[in-house]
Order: structure tokens, then C-alpha cells, then sequence
């Protein structure tokens, strides 16, 4: 008995004996973080490993043609090129994504412009015969516009001073807040310009919880405009050019009639089930 003993407390003592329970505490806890990352968090470190590599984006399926029974093509798409922009800078500040932002979007517009074309106008803020700002609706339609802007679900949410925001407040706004302003400088800008730098940055800000989503500022741009951007790709971060189509109808009566025959037939649809609904039963 006393042989076992000392044999168990010599072995204690001993270094190998030491090092054999450290590197079984060290392995039990390598076990433990990994079945933590791969099993408690493994699928969500997946996501979020798959959203930094991988881009989802929706294509439009392309209509089909449309002819007469002499073959007469009545409706048929055309090919088309849309001016999109993603944010997908990497800035340190701030104040640098807004001076490197502007600067790109002010340089698109001028290339879209020069060549005739127009860029998107979605904003809810126009210019006036007067040259000054105003709201493009009234009532709850303006309250639900101030509202996304502040970035509200609703509009009971907005404080009496947000309600009676004027267009030029909204536009102060956007233009100088420290958290949420795109940092243009009004005083540098007409008031056209600085609309449409506003314009294109607030549509711009509707994607940014997902970053990789492009934002389309110009549609059906002409070859010319297509040929500078592609050119300028280079210093234009996140300016890219997207094929599209347009349908586009020979003869756009007879689509019209149809539409119409169309709305016919759904209306006398609608009075017959609400005729049966209201019968009674046998």
C-alpha cells in the first residue's frame, strides 16, 4: 500500500504529469471554441462570411415578341443602357465618403447631361418656375416623405417642429447634418445642382443597410454617354453601365384596345362573383 502511494504522489510531482494536465485543459478548451464556432455560431458566421463574397442581384426576365398571324411584329423590346452607382467605397471618415461620393456623382451628372441625357428624378422636392424649392405633394403624402427622410416608420413619430419643415429646411438638412448630411456645400451649387446631388445621395442612402445594391440614375442614356462612362470607369468608383430593355409597340392601338377589353372583362368578372356572394343559399 505504501509502494502505491508513493508511486501516486512521485508521479504527481513529477513534470510529465504536469504538462499532461495542461495540455488536456488546453485541448478541452480548443474543443469547446471549436464546437462553439462551428456548431453554436457556425451558420451564422456562414452568412455573414457568404454576404461579404457573394452579391445577389435580380435580372428581369426579357419579354417575348409579339406578332400577327402575317408575322407582323407588333411588340418587341429594344435595347437599352442604364447609369447605376454603388457604394462600395472604403473610407476611413465620414467626411471623406461624402467629399469622394459627391465628387463622383457630380462628375456623372455632368457626363449625362452633356450628351442630352437626364438622370432620375424620384426626390421629393422639385424646383419651382421660381428657381426655389418645394414640395412635390401635399398633406400626409409630404408628412410620409419628411418622415422617411428622418427616417421614421410612421408619421406620428415626427415632432411638431419636423412637420412644419419647409422643402429649403429639408434640403439644409440633408446637405450640412453631421450624422446624416451628405456634406454639400450649398453655397458652391445652384440650387438645381445641389437638387440633384441631393437627389441621387438620398437614393443612394435607401441601399446602404445593403451596401451592394446598385443605384440606377439614368435610364435609356444614348451610346455616347455609354462610351464616356465606360471610358472614365477608372476614377468613377462604383459607376457602372447595366443592359436593359424597353418594350416597344408598332402599333399601340390595338394594345390599347386590349387593355381596355381587358379592364371590361375584369369589371363584369368582379360583378358576377359579388352578384354569387350575395345570393342566398338554397
Amino acid at each position: 500500500m505504501e509502494h502505491i502511494k508513493e508511486t501516486v504522489i512521485r508521479l504527481v510531482k513529477s513534470r510529465m504529469f504536469i504538462a499532461s494536465v495542461v495540455f488536456c485543459v488546453l485541448f478541452a478548451i480548443l474543443v469547446q471554441r471549436v464546437f462553439y464556432l462551428q456548431i453554436v455560431k457556425g451558420e451564422s458566421y456562414l452568412n455573414d462570411y457568404k454576404l461579404q463574397i457573394q452579391k445577389t442581384k435580380e435580372v428581369q426576365g426579357t419579354r417575348g415578341r409579339i406578332l400577327d398571324r402575317n408575322g407582323t411584329v407588333l411588340a418587341d423590346n429594344v435595347l437599352a443602357y442604364s447609369v447605376t452607382i454603388e457604394d462600395n467605397g472604403d473610407y476611413d471618415t465620414t467626411a471623406q465618403k461624402n467629399k469622394e461620393l459627391n465628387a463622383t456623382v457630380r462628375s456623372v451628372i455632368d457626363i449625362i447631361e452633356k450628351n442630352g441625357d437626364s438622370i432620375i428624378n424620384s426626390f421629393g422636392i422639385v424646383l419651382n418656375d421660381s428657381g426655389e424649392y418645394e414640395f412635390s405633394t401635399e398633406g400626409t403624402a409630404r408628412l410620409r416623405f419628411i418622415a422617411d427622410i428622418f427616417g421614421y416608420a410612421t408619421i406620428d413619430k415626427l415632432s411638431e417642429k419636423q412637420k412644419n419643415y419647409t422643402a429649403d429646411d429639408i434640403i439644409h438638412y440633408l446637405c450640412t447634418d453631421k450624422t446624416y448630411g451628405y456634406g454639400i456645400d450649398e453655397e458652391k451649387y445652384e440650387k438645381a445642382d445641389v437638387l440633384k446631388l441631393v437627389n441621387i445621395r438620398y437614393a443612394i442612402s435607401l441601399n446602404k443597410y445593403r451596401k451592394y445594391i446598385a443605384t440606377t440614375i439614368a435610364t435609356n442614356v444614348s451610346d455616347t454617354t455609354v462610351a464616356e462612362i465606360m471610358e472614365n470607369q477608372g476614377e468613377l468608383t462604383g459607376v457602372s453601365i447595366e443592359e436593359s430593355s424597353i418594350r416597344q409597340y408598332n402599333n399601340s392601338k390595338y394594345f390599347r384596345l386590349s387593355s381596355a377589353i381587358q379592364d371590361r372583362f375584369l369589371r363584369k368578372s368582379t360583378m358576377r362573383f359579388l352578384k354569387r356572394k350575395r345570393s342566398p343559399i338554397p
